[in-house]
């Protein structure tokens, strides 16, 4: 009877697990999914992006033309569950140099970047507090989570308020 009782308890398990028994992606399948997902956000700037991915890192190399898909890029892989890491080795032909402006770029960026979570807060409150905003060139990225789906579209009507933004990249998530 003990016998039979056990083999009932484990008939039941294994059934009741079964569905929850999902591989995780191969490595290609995630360099593919990250790959289009840069393509989606970038367009044709990203189409020379290399995308490696092993163990929860992905490292993301090749030449761009644009400061902001060389930076904003490390922000669309992090949207990614699989990735926990990025190694960012693009270069952008459009990235100056210290004593070309560079400091000067990264200062106007910084204060977009406040004007966007100011604009965040506005809008969706303490909600803003679970979304990273990045800031480059007037190309703003948003990742983390919302509560709802409405908040998701608050959040990135404000956005694309502001006069500085040239383009939003949505990597939010809803709860």
């Amino acid at each position: 009877m003990k016998t039979l009782l056990v083999a009932l308890i484990a008939t039941i398990l294994t059934v009741a697990f079964a569905g929850n028994t999902a591989a995780a992606p191969s490595p290609v399948e995630v360099e593919t999914k990250l790959s289009a997902k840069l393509v989606d956000a970038f367009g044709d700037d990203a189409l020379t992006i290399r995308v490696t991915y092993f163990d929860g890192n992905a490292i993301l190399t090749g030449k761009v033309v644009e400061r902001s898909t060389q930076e904003l890029a490390e922000q669309v892989a992090l949207y990614f569950y699989e990735v926990s890491k990025v190694d960012n080795q693009l270069r952008a032909e459009k990235d100056r140099k210290l004593m070309d402006g560079q400091l000067q770029d990264e200062g106007l960026d910084a204060m977009l970047e406040s004007e966007a979570k100011a604009a965040l807060a506005g809008e969706i409150g303490s909600h803003a507090k679970d979304v990273n905003v990045e800031a480059v060139d007037g190309v703003v990225a948003v990742r983390g989570t919302v509560p709802d789906e409405a908040r998701r579209k608050l959040a990135i009507d404000a956005l694309a308020k502001l006069a500085r933004i040239s383009k939003v990249i949505d990597l939010l998530r809803v709860k």
